[in-house]
């Protein structure tokens, strides 16, 4: 009898088992009929959303705000001219500020899109930086358009004047070749031109203006030893290492930037045109050469 009891305990606990993981079974066929119900019906009326006018936004009414003066029309639209932008579309379609920041982000104009946010029903809102013009590269004849990182931008001239951006400093002196439009220029010449130029532009003087070239020759171990500027009547000013580059025996940056502001401001074209070169590097009043004669400017 014992034995009896003991198997019908077992045939009963068995039994209840079976029907709880039928029961349990039930409930996750059903919950998982109200998932896929539930997916099916979100997109279908995301499809529908998506096909509404209500949420569609339109490129062509989008524009950069406060726009720096060097932006012109013509550059508006090529930082706009990317393929999530090139027609309407609804504010509701999946992933779409990500891919709109993507396709900035490899245009050469912009450093970086900080955030894409969508304003329902149609509105859009960019926030992003763009990549300052600083000068001009030259290289094999050609000169190539950088901001101050040392990217190439979309633009190339044969010489400096008659571009939008002629106001803008030659870098010379360079060794490498330019690289494709929004890559940066590995060179440790322009890396030196670019830090002198920051300086000067910097220094908001309107008659920086004057200084048409820096050059920057390189030696065979890559290290600037003597930067060289030049004003818009050839006058050679010599400037010494680059700001980063450390060396006792001359004057501080701030100290040339002083001097050399001072020269372009109080000494007009025909006084620079008599001298063959100036130096700043060394001395606390400058030394011209004029003539081959080294002397005091006055």
């Amino acid at each position: 009898m014992a034995e009896k009891d003991v198997g019908m305990k077992l045939r009963e606990r068995l039994d209840n088992i079976r029907e709880r993981l039928r029961s349990t079974g039930a409930r996750i066929i059903l919950f998982v009929v109200v998932v896929a119900l539930t997916a099916a019906l979100f997109f279908e009326i995301r499809a529908y959303a998506i096909r509404l006018d209500y949420f569609i936004f339109d490129p062509a009414t989008l524009s950069l705000g406060e726009k720096p003066k060097w932006v012109t029309a013509q550059i508006e639209k090529e930082i706009l001219s990317i393929p999530s932008l090139s027609k309407p579309f609804s504010l509701v379609e999946p992933d779409i500020a990500r891919r709109i920041g993507r396709d900035l982000e490899r245009m050469p104009w912009v450093r970086k899109v900080h955030a894409v946010r969508k304003y329902f029903p149609n509105r859009l809102e960019i926030e992003m930086a763009l990549r300052t013009p600083v000068g001009w590269a030259e290289s094999r004849g050609t000169l190539h358009l950088v901001d101050a990182d040392g990217v190439c931008l979309p633009r190339t001239a044969s010489a400096r004047d008659g571009t939008e951006f002629a106001g803008l400093p030659v870098f010379t002196g360079l060794t490498k070749d330019a690289p494709e439009a929004g890559k940066p220029w590995a060179d440790e010449s322009l890396r030196a031109g670019l830090s002198l130029a920051g300086l000067i532009q910097y220094s908001g003087h309107p008659a920086t203006e004057r200084v048409v070239r820096i050059d920057c020759k390189a030696n065979q171990a890559a290290v600037v030893e003597n930067i060289v500027v030049f004003t818009d009547k050839g006058t050679a000013i010599y400037w010494g290492k680059p700001s980063y580059a450390s060396n006792p025996l001359e004057l501080a940056p701030e100290k040339k930037l002083a001097n050399l502001l001072g020269l372009l401001e109080y000494y007009d074209d025909q006084r620079l045109a008599t001298y063959r070169y100036i130096d700043l590097r060394y001395y606390e009043a400058p030394r011209a050469g004029k003539l081959g004669l080294a002397q005091k400017t006055e």
